[in-house]
This record gives C-alpha cells, sequence and structure tokens, in this order.
C-alpha cells in the first residue's frame, strides 16, 4: 500500500472518530457547531472531508472529553519508520 492510500485510511479513519466522539455526546452538528462558534455547515466539512485545524481540535476535545491521541490514531499506535542504517 502506497503512502497515498494510507493517507487516505487515515484521513477517513479520523473524520468517522471525530462524528463518532460528537454522536457519542448525543449532540448534533449544529449542536457541536455552536460549542464550537462555527456554522452548521463549516462543522460538516469537519465530518466528512476536511480535518480540523489543531486549535480547533483541541477544542473539540475540551467540550467532548475526547482525547486527542484517540482521535489522531484511535486503538491502534502509529507505525515508526524505520531509519536505513
Amino acid at each position: 500500500m502506497g503512502t497515498e492510500d494510507s493517507d487516505i485510511e487515515f484521513k477517513a479513519a479520523f473524520l468517522a472518530r471525530v462524528k463518532e466522539t460528537r454522536e457519542r455526546k448525543g449532540w448534533t452538528q449544529a449542536q457541536m457547531a455552536r460549542l464550537l462558534g462555527l456554522e452548521q455547515g463549516t462543522y460538516h466539512k469537519y465530518e466528512v472531508r476536511t480535518i480540523m485545524p489543531l486549535p480547533l481540535l483541541r477544542r473539540f476535545c475540551l467540550e467532548t472529553g475526547a482525547d486527542i491521541g484517540d482521535l489522531m490514531w484511535g486503538n491502534r499506535l502509529p507505525t515508526r519508520v524505520r531509519r536505513r542504517a
């Protein structure tokens, strides 16, 4: 699998974890958007196509109680890149 494929998979999994986190709180996208000071349409894109900017992601974690590492990696740790000797 190429780097581009793994980037696409990472992004899709990350966006799904953001949506799942919001849904576990029982909040709508509109409610989450209000908590973050965004329009609902702007927040929507952070669940379907665009990774949140870091300052917004930090605020999302504070509002939802989510761990940023869990959002980034889920249940698995990132793989380390091996250095060539």
